[in-house]
């Protein structure tokens, strides 16, 4: 897994598996990412701190537990480039959006 404190590096993710939330490492892997977008992505930072979470206080699974969700306001509230790592598109591969889904 990548290191999540190197700027420009972003956890390593896994495609979801059946024992994945069992799996001790998944939490660290989650945990890994949320401090990283919490550090790099403009619109969460800003999002956690409206909420007021200081994401330094997430230490374990029970403060992780109180962290608020994120829901279709959030999209709408901020721009493609906050809501981006860095808050900047130019490193992105492509940029997909979509209305929602049904299913």
């Amino acid at each position: 897994m990548a290191n999540s404190d190197n700027q420009g590096e972003v956890p390593e993710l896994k495609p979801h598996t059946a024992g994945a939330h069992t799996d001790g490492n998944s939490f660290t892997r989650a945990f890994d990412l949320f401090h990283a977008a919490a550090r790099r992505v403009p619109a969460y930072a800003d999002f956690l701190r409206k909420n007021g979470v200081d994401h330094k206080k997430i230490r374990d699974r029970a403060d992780f537990a109180h962290v608020p969700l994120t829901n279709k306001q959030y999209f709408s509230d901020y721009s493609l480039e906050e809501l981006n790592w860095d808050g900047a598109l130019d490193n992105s591969l492509y940029v997909s959006t979509s209305s929602g889904s049904t299913g």
